[in-house]
């Protein structure tokens, strides 16, 4: 009757619970101090009661089921009796711990040994139906069972993920030398290939993990040591946190997880910014860390990172009007007229700001590849980067397969995020090259699905345009558009964009309105003589550039297309353009074709 009195008394059982934990050093004993307490307030002798649950105790360890001990041996020692100088208040020599730091502990240590909640009178815990068993305490003593045990055990303390006890070599050997390895090398290679050295090196999941996650689990195996280096190349992509990774054009520019991290310490200290080419070292993933870290730079746009040469910035540069000539018309190929018209209709200049308008299936796609392929032709020293947007994949491929320049793309089924990051990689990686006095072309496919992804992107303001657009949804677009220019002492952004019109969305008209007045260069094709067959389908009449006189520098000459270009108007667009044609299958440059010209008798032709 007293025992179950004892059990039974919830407050003097708090008390107990109490006065242990602020005075034992040991969670472990928490309960045998707290029954020992019991025992003296209530006058309860234990050592008959010891005897009758020794049984029971060696019972329930036989049910553990083989696992580790849960306590130490010195937690399994019979607490002091009474008199034998066991003083709560004192803590028995052992250092004073605040009880709130054993709470849980205590709670599992009493479950163990018999199930009874110390924190009130609800009884057996009701959260642990198996026994009494705390699932908690379990996990911690099997990963106590294997911090002592692994050493003995031959395990790998440094191994990667993936990678079971005692299984692979020890690939953070000390005594190896140095190891560095090239992140291109692996981006280039094939994915059987990659999981082939995987499986050497006895990574798991081989088959199912993607590429780049693959490479990531083999950097963490060969490059794993403190002195291993991992050399790493490509373009600087900042964020809002002022963090940045390091992109590869092996990619197409796309996040993956073989990019490396730049630090915004490092991105003070070397002055990064946004679009800068560099090269450096970095380290293999560690952790929970998804990828490489950049340990340091070596170069920054070519050029050894403590010899840099000072630029000014883009924002900072003077533009001027285009004066510098883009030919379009190839030597070798006079057959191809969609070019030679260009230079007569619309001549292009570095730093042009030109709008290519076309209706659907005018050929727009058709004429920027011939366009492409003249600059790489005519003007090697340009840089020609292709930017296409919200495009079919079909596209993309084609054009990656004819141009020789750079394509970036972004295909339909992708995010409008995604269209917004190869735009902002783009013009960033330009601007630096104009920094430095490079003559950068850049041709978009197009500008009016661009201005939507910003749109889609850009965060509600509230105010909504005609046709859906967010008031600051084309801020973006004309900063895109706008950095086209002619700089003072050097350097020319060329930017070259297909504008769409007559889709039958209002948004679309929008759009093409905002950007109607802002460039010096305008190619206008027609449907309906696209739809006749008659290629290519320009529209002379609608089609000019600004300031001109500045490209066509010799004055017979611009007299002479400006007397072409008044006979044209007078026609319209399909007999102007049949008859342009028909005159230059006679000749095999346009110099002849001019020259050809009577200025004062061209209305009698």
């Amino acid at each position: 009757m007293r025992r179950e009195a004892a059990l039974g008394n919830a407050d003097a059982r708090r008390k107990a619970c109490s006065l242990a934990v602020d005075n034992s050093g040991d969670p472990t004993l928490l309960a045998a101090y707290a029954k020992t307490i019991l025992a003296r307030q209530l006058g309860i002798d234990l050592s008959s009661l010891r005897k009758k649950e020794q049984p029971a105790e060696s019972d329930a360890d036989d049910n553990d089921g083989g696992s580790a001990p849960d306590e130490a041996p010195a937690a399994r020692s019979t607490p002091p009796r009474d008199g034998q100088g066991f003083d709560p208040r004192q803590g028995n020599g052992q250092p004073h711990r605040d009880h709130r730091n054993f709470q849980n502990d205590q709670r599992g240590g009493d479950r163990d040994r018999g199930g009874h909640d110390q924190r009130g009178d609800r009884g057996h815990d009701q959260r642990g139906d198996r026994g009494g068993q705390d699932q908690r305490r379990d996990g911690d003593r099997f990963q106590n069972q294997g911090q002592g045990q692994g050493q003995s055990s031959g395990q790998n303390q440094n191994q990667g993920p993936g990678q079971g006890p005692g299984q692979g070599p020890n690939f953070n050997d000390s005594n190896r030398p140095p190891v560095k390895v090239d992140l291109d090398d692996y981006l280039n290679r094939i994915l059987p290939d990659l999981q082939g050295e995987a499986d050497k090196l006895e990574v798991r999941d081989v088959k199912w993990l993607k590429k780049h996650d693959l490479i990531c689990e083999i950097l963490r195996r060969v490059a794993a040591g403190r002195a291993d280096e991992i050399e790493v190349e490509g373009y600087v992509e900042l964020f809002k946190d002022q963090n940045g990774y390091i992109r590869s054009p092996i990619n197409n520019y796309l996040p993956v997880n073989t990019d490396a991290f730049i630090a915004l310490q490092q991105l003070r200290r070397y002055g990064l910014k946004a679009g800068m080419h560099v090269t450096g070292m970095a380290r293999a993933p560690r952790g929970n860390e998804r990828c490489p870290q950049l340990l340091s730079i070596q170069t920054v746009m070519g050029e050894p990172v403590d010899k840099r040469t000072p630029v000014q910035d883009f924002e900072s540069l003077i533009p001027l009007h285009a004066h510098d000539r883009l030919f379009m018309e190839l030597p070798g190929d006079p057959t191809d007229l969609s070019l030679r018209i260009i230079d007569l209709v619309s001549p292009i200049g570095k730093g042009q700001r030109g709008l290519i308008v076309a209706q659907p299936k005018c050929g727009k796609t058709v004429y920027m590849q011939k366009i492409a392929k003249a600059i790489s032709i005519n003007n090697p020293e340009v840089v020609l980067m292709v930017l296409l947007v919200d495009e079919r994949p079909e596209e993309v491929t084609d054009m990656q397969r004819s141009v020789k320049g750079e394509v970036i793309a972004s295909t339909f089924d992708q995010h409008a995020s995604r269209h917004v990051q190869c735009a902002e990689i783009t013009i960033n990686k330009a601007k630096r090259l104009v920094e430095r006095g490079r003559d950068v072309v850049i041709l978009l496919d197009s500008i009016t699905r661009l201005a939507r992804a910003y749109n889609t992107e850009a965060p509600n303001s509230g105010r909504i345009l005609s046709g859906g657009i967010d008031s600051n949804a084309l801020i973006k677009p004309k900063q895109f558009f706008g950095a086209a220019r002619n700089i003072e002492n050097g350097g020319s952004l060329t930017i070259l964009a297909t504008a769409i019109v007559d889709t039958g969305s209002l948004m679309d008209t929008v759009i093409f309105e905002e950007f109607k007045g802002t460039g010096n260069m305008e190619l206008v094709l027609d449907r309906r003589l696209a739809n006749r067959r008659v290629f290519p389908a320009v529209d002379c009449a609608q089609s000019g550039t600004r300031k001109d006189e500045l490209l066509i520098k010799n004055e017979d000459e611009l007299k002479r297309v400006w007397s072409l270009r008044k006979f044209l108007a007078d026609r319209n667009g399909q007999d102007a353009i049949e008859f342009l044609r028909s005159k230059l299958k006679n000749y095999k440059t346009n110099v002849e074709f001019l020259l050809s010209i009577d200025p004062d008798k061209l209305s009698g032709w």
